[in-house]
């Protein structure tokens, strides 16, 4: 009967401490969800950046700066669709060691100007080359991510004598083209959410995200609840960002930055109107600055639809456009400097050695 107790005394006290465990992760991954943005501003106030205004040509754009960036090689950070300058504060604290960093909104996102009208890739390269120019005030190297990767091509191809070097960051080369552009992920969710926002006269861009995002179609008979919750929670709070206690961080994230995100962008991307004016073979082959282009794997659906930038047959295309770059194939997800921030780092720094 001791014996008996002794281990029935054991078997409660082993599930005491898992219960206990238990609570205090799920306690753990809720603080972690919640306080997901405000942790993100407090990593680039400590990484020494500040948030800076500028109008250039009748232009107002918003950017971020490292206050000891004086004397040090300028880094021009151009971030993708949706998301704002912030995006990148994973990285800004080592880049900010090496690089008088500059990284700006682009118009029609965070606190920069809207331009409907006028999103196009050699549209969005002029506000940026004067942005150089005027700001910065010598050439810099370039990073862009995503749609910012074709900002930063056509950037680099019209004006190389801004550009020191270019990092293209899993960028959609050749994947926004129309009629291809249609079995992407891109088209099918944002750009299409942006598309339908705009034709149906809505108002509220944050709530009809939240709730016609392509990504529900992977929570089943779930989805219905989260999109209602968030939707209660958009109610409450209109100018706060939705962030439900079990939502992972990176929603969070991505909730913020649609706060202030502009659908005419994407409604460029629906209708093929951001590639005007652009020949993007020609543009490639015009690069003459050093080049290191990263491209993420490619992930395709069971419906065919590319969960990716591009294809890995875009990316080869891309690569024979520009023979001199280095080519590196990264094992990650579209957000190759949140997931790998060391590796984006090194490239960085490698391109600059250059």
């Amino acid at each position: 009967m001791r014996t008996g107790k002794k281990i029935l005394v054991g078997v409660l006290s082993v599930v005491s401490v898992l219960a206990v465990a238990a609570v205090g992760v799920g306690g753990w991954y809720v603080w972690r969800n919640v306080t997901w943005n405000s942790r993100l501003d407090q990593r680039v106030e400590r990484a020494g950046f500040g948030e800076q205004q500028a109008t250039i040509d009748g232009v107002k754009l918003t950017y971020g700066e490292n206050s000891d960036g004086e004397g040090k090689p300028p880094l021009l950070l151009i971030h993708g669709q949706g998301s704002t300058w912030r995006s990148y504060h994973k990285v800004l604290g080592d880049l900010g060691k090496n690089f008088h960093v500059y990284a700006v909104d682009v118009p029609g996102h965070g606190g920069s100007d809207r331009m409907p009208g006028q999103y196009t890739a050699p549209e969005m390269a002029e506000v940026v080359s004067s942005f150089t120019s005027q700001v910065i005030g010598e050439p810099a190297y370039v990073s862009g991510h995503s749609s910012g990767g074709l900002i930063a091509a056509s950037l680099a191809a019209t004006h190389p004598d801004l550009v020191s070097g270019v990092l293209f960051e899993d960028p959609p080369f050749f994947a926004t083209e129309l009629p291809r552009a249609k079995e992407t992920w891109n088209w099918q969710d944002l750009a299409t959410s942006a598309h339908n926002f705009n034709a149906e006269g809505e108002k509220d861009w944050p709530a009809y995200y939240w709730q016609h995002q392509r990504m529900w179609m992977f929570f089943g008979d779930g989805a219905k609840n989260i999109i209602n919750d968030g939707l209660k929670y958009h109610e409450k709070h209109p100018d706060q960002p939705i962030n439900l206690f079990y939502m992972p961080g990176t929603m969070a994230e991505m909730a913020r930055w649609s706060m202030t995100y502009d659908p005419y962008f994407g409604e460029a991307f629906y209708d093929g109107t951001w590639n005007n004016g652009v020949d993007l073979d020609t543009t490639l082959q015009a690069i003459e600055t050093p080049i290191t282009y990263v491209h993420a794997k490619e992930v395709v659906g069971e419906d065919g639809i590319l969960q990716a930038a591009a294809s890995n047959e875009e990316a080869a295309r891309a690569k024979a456009a520009m023979p001199g770059a280095e080519f590196v194939e990264a094992d990650t997800s579209h957000n190759f400097h949140g997931e790998a921030p060391d590796q984006f780092v090194e490239l960085m720094l490698a391109l600059a050695e250059k």
